[in-house]
């Protein structure tokens, strides 16, 4: 358990490095030995005017859009794991944890497809799943 716990850490850690990478470089970086996948997304501010976002769309941003949640999920399974079924009470940040993230990635969809519109489906197209690759 320390261990699987230990690599939901480092692929957070990692999945925040690539998104970092990404954001510094302007979408003109390597991810996994390849030119990082950018949707180019303008949109309108506040204030009226056109801004441009980039949207990353590979390495780990590449096989869903909240992969870090999973891996913070992972990780939060690990510490109650070791109670395995005597109580409930262990498994209590986990279940908090998984109503907080699906629900802020609801959410968070929400406020992306408003901002960005067609890029957003674009984007969406791209990575269809949310947290869990090929299941949500």
């Amino acid at each position: 358990m320390t261990a699987l716990g230990l690599l939901m850490i480092l692929l957070n850690y990692e999945s925040d490095r690539q998104r970092q990478l990404f954001r510094q470089t302007s979408g003109k970086c390597l991810i996994w030995g390849n030119q990082a996948l950018a949707i180019h997304a303008l949109y309108v501010n506040d204030e009226g005017h056109t801004k441009q976002s980039i949207l990353l769309a590979s390495g780990l941003w590449g096989c869903a859009r909240h992969l870090n949640y999973l891996f913070e999920l992972g990780a939060a399974l690990t510490w109650a794991i070791p109670a395995l079924n005597y109580s409930l009470i262990p498994y209590s940040y986990f279940i908090f944890l998984t109503v907080l993230l699906v629900h802020r990635s609801i959410r968070d969809d929400d406020k992306c497809k408003r901002k960005y519109g067609k890029y957003w489906n674009q984007y969406c197209k791209q990575v269809p799943y949310k947290i869990i690759p090929y299941l949500y």
